[in-house]
């Protein structure tokens, strides 16, 4: 562009009124005739933005329209087209979220050359973004910052950059790590992003586990938003209200969680609170989970003696046999091996739900504690409450996956004298593995309350799905007969028959024995195409479930996969179950059984049900070992009877 075109169109465009060719001529130093040149060649832009060239005789030419629409024109015709809308919009939206900056409107249209109205529109795409995280943009004198509860934020920030990676996910490990490491350098300081790397090689040394390159990524991502945030003094203080008893068995890594939340607190030189060591508990958990516990680790003589030691002391006051249950016998090798060196280092953790644990869990807080005293002569040590309390939750985990345990909620107007005596009466009728937890109606949300498996209510309670008896608020003898009579009556029908969930959704057409197939992709396509044309799932479930895959294979456990595809391409529930003719490559190892899942596991009912029932699956090698070798429909039935 000509030196002498561009000061025209600065000089003519921020003009404020007439001017004659002739003096633009002189101030250019260039002839009439290139004025009117500059002139033509301006005119084709001016109606895009309602602009107009107006002349009048003796006062010379004038650009009438508004002035931010003219600056914007300037900035297109100097700078060219090189930043689009779009390309603006993502710094605008990064500045908001991931450099946590507060802007001007002013300083933005400046910066951008464009219009204020340009910016308010820009904020107004930035919000929307941020409406799928709770957030929003607080508007001051300062100017416009992002603004809501710290735990969204988090949640934004991660997923910001976690969108990024999953459009690298077929890269080599090495480029999406680097990827990766380069986007988290652009927000976050690189002694942060390496101490995050610190906690997760902690975390697998504890846990005794390995992470796939996705999961690393995804907790590296968080953790290092994590540590940012509280480097930053940015602490989580808004309290998130559920049912004890269903986030309780998330308390395994919780002493885990509060040794590493304790090494960073040192290294940052700040104090983490109650709730941000929950918040990195919650993070461990969603990449540690049970399937961690099934797979067989190898651990010293002395913790496998601790552990069965612990675990024949006290089997014969349960119903089913624990002993069996690898869930609990290498999830307790795990904890007692972690548990040990917190001994011989003198380290020493507190549980803050130590009272809570010891009323809901009374009796088998006494069975447990008598367990322990393996591990107090092994030591010649008394162990703490606090450290029999998190080895309660591995044995109320195989109470549960044994489906000896109910969760029952008391639903009262109010609490009162009354309403003691009344949890009371209930506890004593179910003692040892029944959970027993008493609310008022009007703090809880009927959500709440389906959470659990069986309901006494004192009022009238809207919408809810669980079994329930209403009584008066004061209980007779007469009342806890009936509440009794009804816990059995539902439940004794369910416990009658093994795998009823499963059983439900499997018809004979969707029952795979024997299939002649190499491959995990071959094997896959063929059942989502038949659930598919059943109408039980769309068109995308397939690709679903094969990006799940990738993600993170599915055969969590020797020679079995359970994949799954995404809620929302199920359109009803059915659980598709093969045996192939030999061993097929699967993840890492060989696998012969394939539970596919098309299952709606927003459904809290539905995936409860499933889960459980899946655990105890696979975590029987001679029921497995039974599916195997099943030729026939009916044999497979009978086997999950």
């Amino acid at each position: 562009m000509a030196k002498g075109w561009e000061r025209f169109l600065s000089l003519i465009l921020q003009a404020d009124d007439f001017c004659k060719p002739e003096e633009y001529g002189k101030r250019l130093n260039v002839s009439l005739k290139s004025v009117y040149n500059y002139l033509s060649e301006l005119d084709p832009y001016l109606k895009e933005y309602d602009l107009k060239t107006v002349r009048r005789s003796g006062k010379g030419v004038y650009i009438e329209g508004n002035r931010e629409k003219k600056n914007e024109l300037l900035n297109k015709l100097l700078h060219g087209d090189d930043l689009s809308s779009e390309e603006r919009r993502r710094l605008i939206y990064e500045d908001l979220l991931m450099q946590d900056k507060v802007l001007s409107i002013n300083k933005l249209a400046d910066k951008y050359y464009v219009s204020r109205s340009s910016i308010v529109n820009d904020f107004e795409d930035a919000e929307n973004r941020l409406k799928k995280y709770k957030l929003f943009l607080s508007k001051s004198k300062s100017g416009t910052c992002l603004d809501g509860e710290e735990t969204h934020i988090r949640r934004a920030k991660i997923a910001y950059i976690y969108e990024q990676m999953e459009n690298k996910l077929l890269l080599t490990d090495d480029i999406i790590t680097a990827f990766v490491h380069e986007r988290l350098e652009e927000y976050i300081d690189e002694s942060i992003i390496d101490l995050a790397d610190q906690m997760i090689t902690y975390l697998k040394n504890e846990l005794s586990f390995d992470m796939n390159i996705i999961y690393y990524l995804q907790t590296l991502i968080s953790f290092a938003v994590f540590l940012d945030r509280i480097f930053k003094k940015h602490p989580i203080t808004e309290i998130y209200e559920r049912p004890f008893s269903i986030g309780f068995h998330e308390l395994k890594t919780y002493p885990i969680a509060k040794q590493v939340c304790e090494f960073v607190s040192a290294d940052l030189n700040r104090e983490i609170s109650q709730l941000d060591v929950d918040y990195i508990n919650s993070l461990i958990n969603a990449v540690y989970k049970d399937d961690n516990d099934v797979r067989s680790i190898k651990r010293s003589l002395e913790v496998d003696s601790i552990v069965n030691e612990m675990i024949t002391s006290v089997k014969d006051i349960f119903p089913g046999d624990i002993s069996k249950d690898n869930l609990l016998i290498n999830g307790l090798r795990i904890h007692v091996a972690s548990l040990c060196n917190r001994i011989s280092s003198n380290i020493s953790v507190t549980n803050p739900y130590l009272e809570q644990i010891k009323k809901q869990y009374n009796a088998l807080f006494t069975v447990v504690s008598l367990a322990c005293s393996k591990i107090e002569n092994h030591f010649d040590s008394a162990l703490s409450e606090d450290e029999i309390s998190f080895i309660l939750i591995h044995f109320q985990a195989a109470v549960e996956r044994a489906d000896m345990s109910k969760k029952i909620v008391v639903v009262v107007e109010n609490k009162d004298p009354y309403t003691t005596i009344l949890e009371s009466n209930i506890r004593k009728s179910f003692v040892l593995f029944d959970v027993v937890e008493t609310i008022e109606h009007k703090k809880a949300k009927v959500e709440y309350i389906n959470e659990f498996d069986f309901a006494v209510l004192t009022c009238d309670v809207e919408g809810i799905s669980i079994p329930f008896i209403k009584l008066s608020s004061v209980l007779s003898n007469v009342d806890l007969k009936a509440v009794e009579k009804a816990y059995q009556e539902h439940f004794s029908r369910r416990d009658n028959e093994k795998f009823t969930f499963i059983k439900d959704c499997i018809n004979r057409d969707s029952v795979f024995l024997k299939m002649d197939t190499d491959n995990e992709y071959d094997c896959l396509k063929t059942i989502c195409s038949f659930l598919y044309k059943e109408g039980c799932v769309d068109e995308n479930f397939f690709e679903s479930v094969m990006k799940r895959e990738m993600i993170s294979p599915t055969n969590i456990v020797e020679s079995v996969a359970i994949p799954h595809g995404m809620d929302k391409y199920v359109l009803k529930n059915r659980i598709c179950i093969i045996t192939t003719k030999r061993p097929i490559s699967w993840g890492k190892g060989p696998v012969s059984v394939i539970f596919l899942l098309a299952i709606n596991f927003s459904n809290v009912s539905a995936s409860k049900k499933v889960l459980e029932e899946l655990y105890s699956i696979i975590s029987d090698k001679e029921l497995i070992e039974a599916l195997k070798a099943s030729d026939t429909f009916e044999k497979m039935i009978s086997i999950l009877s």
